[in-house]
């Protein structure tokens, strides 16, 4: 089991999956071992345990690299002899234009907390004093640590005592790479279950103690943060990194990305850093300023944290406190999100501990707007974030206690909660590009008890609200589709849920795509029916997958003698003289 965090990690060492501490030297101009960052050692401390490696790339033009300072794990108590990671990470880094340090420190339960951050912060002293001697940039000095040494590598950003006591210079670390970190050691963090055998031999059990030892409660501005977990990585931690990095922006910290690796655990990042390709990587070396990402994954990375602080909200949902419910999460609520991320994409939500969700009764909402703001009336218009629409009788969708759900767990803004895709092109037959796109959860409806089918349609149109998203209105805003044969109005309004996306008959809906790097609509808006060029609203209904292909979507064909009966009322809708034959 996951929880066996330290019977987890001595097995795998002892099968040798992890590293090896005989792997081959990593491939560096310069290589000085062991350099004592202490000219004072502590009491019943080696001096190995207080010094440190350090590995130059070759000299290149006249810009010095960045510096790459590694603070290992193993729970505060174990060396990084038996593991290797900082090896692995200096064979991958330092051929890539940056120096990697490798800082060892005195190991508990010998050596009580604070000797670990303080040894770390001389480090840190050490090696912006000895920068111009070893030829790397003491100005882009970055603090990079794995589990335990994440805490601590956090801890001493974030606590400027530990650097001035250390007499370090003012914005001494230039960055944090915090990777499948502990960052709060207290009742809510991911050791609390183990506190007896992990935390309180190392740190006491004061809780002040514990407080002032977590990175969680210092997280008042600081340095940039790179933080990062695996899907599969240890119990809680995806949780905590969350929790860590939104502390951070709410102290006021505008340079904080949180990144859950998809398929890692808690070692597979470094096992994987020396590929020849290793996207994770790239990213780390473009944080510290020593190579670019791609322009598809720049642009990714940009939009990740652009969404992490996004435009929208659900926030003002929260205005209404007495309006708000909590339920416990269960399958048929997280099929909601099925709507938002692909299967290969639901990772992303492993940060989350999935037990509760935060809803208002959407009858009780909306009789807490005025009347100015949502109308009135018995027919409901949802329109969200993407301009696509849901077409709603209220009497009807009643008995099935539709509510909107504003919050996750901990989490009250839901458009934090994105996918990212991006197409191949706008339409099937241009070659009108659009940028990548986004698809936020926001607000959305759900059902607490089963509706009919009907009732659902199968895009996102349900999600992405705002609290601008509801209308009211007194007459049926989809009158004019009366006269449709049943098959048809089935696929128009929740099979293929064409009446979503598009305008038919004057309904008015233009649905697009919300651009991922700033929020705004982009092309690919969704054309009236009516609009379609004949050869292409051919296709579209009887080759659909062709159609699909060629925008880089999923197929949604219209299926059965409904799909001739549509392309027929559409093409009436045209005009006369305007016939393309079906297939």
């Amino acid at each position: 089991m996951r929880s066996h965090w330290l019977i987890a990690a001595a097995a795998l060492i002892q099968c040798g999956w992890i590293f090896s501490a005989a792997a081959a030297e990593p491939g560096a101009a310069a290589v000085h071992r062991e350099l004592r960052y202490v000219f004072t050692p502590r009491e019943g401390v080696s001096p190995r345990q207080q010094s440190l490696d350090l590995f130059l790339p070759a000299p290149s033009g006249q810009t010095r690299p960045p510096l790459i300072a590694f603070v290992h794990g193993g729970f505060w108590r174990e060396s990084d002899d038996g593991y290797g990671i900082g090896k692995v990470l200096a064979d991958a880094f330092v051929p890539r234009g940056a120096a990697v340090a490798l800082i060892r420190y005195p190991l508990a339960p010998a050596q009580k907390f604070p000797v670990q951050a303080e040894d770390i912060a001389r480090a840190v002293t050490f090696l912006h004093r000895a920068a111009d001697q070893y030829g790397y940039d003491a100005k882009r000095l970055f603090l990079m640590g794995h589990s335990a040494g994440a805490h601590l590598a956090s801890l001493i950003a974030l606590d400027g005592r530990y650097l001035r006591e250390a007499r370090a210079p003012a914005r001494a670390v230039a960055g944090v790479v915090a990777v499948s970190g502990i960052y709060d050691l207290g009742p809510g963090g991911p050791l609390a279950a183990r506190a007896g055998e992990l935390i309180e031999p190392v740190f006491g059990k004061d809780p002040k103690g514990l407080s002032r030892a977590s990175p969680v409660t210092l997280a008042r501005g600081g340095p940039p943060f790179l933080i990062l977990s695996g899907e599969n990585d240890f119990d809680g931690l995806p949780a905590d990194a969350r929790r860590f990095a939104a502390r951070l922006r709410a102290g006021g910290n505008r340079d904080v990305q949180e990144i859950v690796m998809q398929g890692h655990d808690h070692f597979t990042f470094f096992r994987n850093a020396r590929a020849s390709r290793n996207v994770l990587r790239d990213l780390v070396l473009s944080f510290a300023g020593a190579g670019k990402l791609d322009a598809f994954h720049a642009d990714l990375w940009r939009a990740r944290r652009f969404w992490q602080e996004p435009p929208l909200s659900t926030g003002p949902f929260w205005a209404k406190p007495g309006l708000v419910r909590a339920y416990p999460v269960d399958d048929r609520f997280m099929a909601n999100f099925g709507l938002a991320y692909d299967q290969g994409s639901l990772f992303e939500l492993s940060s989350y501990p999935l037990r509760e969700f935060h809803a208002i009764d959407l009858a009780r909402f909306l009789a807490s707007l005025p009347k100015e703001k949502v109308g009135s009336g018995g027919y409901l218009v949802l329109t969200n974030a993407r301009n696509e629409k849901v077409f709603w009788r209220l009497k009807d969708i009643e008995p099935y206690q539709p509510v909107v759900v504003t919050g996750l767990d901990d989490e009250r803004n839901l458009f934090r909660l994105s996918a990212f895709y991006h197409n191949k092109r706008a339409y099937s037959w241009s070659d009108e590009k659009t940028a990548l796109s986004v698809r936020s959860m926001g607000a959305f409806i759900h059902f607490m008890k089963p509706p009919p089918p009907r009732f659902q349609p199968s895009t996102t149109a349900t999600l992405s609200l705002t609290i601008d998203s509801f209308r009211l209105v007194t007459e049926d805003p989809l009158a004019a589709m009366a006269d449709l044969p049943q098959d048809v109005h089935d696929a128009m309004f929740f099979r293929n849920a064409c009446f979503s996306c598009h305008s038919f008959r004057g309904t008015g809906v233009r649905a697009s795509h919300v651009r991922a790097v700033d929020g705004r609509l982009q092309g690919g808006y969704a054309l009236p029916l009516e609009s379609y060029p004949p050869e292409v609203w051919r296709q579209f209904m009887f080759d659909n997958p062709r159609s699909a292909a060629a925008i880089g979507v999923r197929p949604n064909p219209v299926v059965g003698p409904a799909a001739g009966k549509l392309f027929d009322i559409v093409l009436k809708e045209r005009g006369a003289g305007i016939r393309t034959a079906r297939p």
